[in-house]
């Protein structure tokens, strides 16, 4: 049975984490968000990803393995085509221009997935920054199959 580090190693897995850097920044009126926004306030990030980041690390993954990318839009945006969109039922999407519906949650993640590999594929400087740690990677630290580049093919 194989462990993740060798999953790591053979298939360059890689852990990206949005950074909901403005979230407690959210705006609203009426007691439900003053609730929302106090529960946002009392939650600590930086820990969880702290934990996340130790458990990945004892396990065999690189530091360069674990990345955090601003997530700001990346969930009002179409993940299919791109385009912006308007949520009318919460938790879901509905692209007007391509007639796709998904979950916010995982459309983001692809969306965060896509910002990610765009950093890879088409490269506007030479290091990633981690947003939580502040951390410059070269883009030579990251190895990765030419095949994901089809991700890219709608933006």
């Amino acid at each position: 049975m194989r462990t993740i580090e060798t999953y790591a190693q053979v298939y360059d897995l890689f852990v990206v984490v949005g950074y909901p850097k403005h979230i407690r920044e959210e705006k609203g009126k009426g007691k439900v968000s003053r609730q929302f926004r106090r529960k946002l306030h009392q939650w600590n990030y930086a820990l969880v990803l702290g934990l996340l980041r130790r458990a990945l690390i004892l396990r065999g993954f690189e530091s360069h393995r674990i990345l955090t990318l601003d997530e700001r839009g990346t969930s009002s945006h179409c993940s299919r085509c791109g385009t912006k969109v308007s949520r009318p039922v919460r938790g879901l999407i509905s692209c007007s221009s391509c007639n796709y519906t998904f979950h916010s949650d995982l459309t983001g993640a692809m969306n965060i997935a896509r910002r990610f590999l765009g950093h890879l594929f088409r490269p506007r400087a030479t290091t990633i920054t981690d947003h939580l740690t502040g951390y410059k990677f070269s883009l030579t630290h990251f190895t990765v199959c030419q095949g994901l580049s089809h991700w890219l093919q709608s933006q």
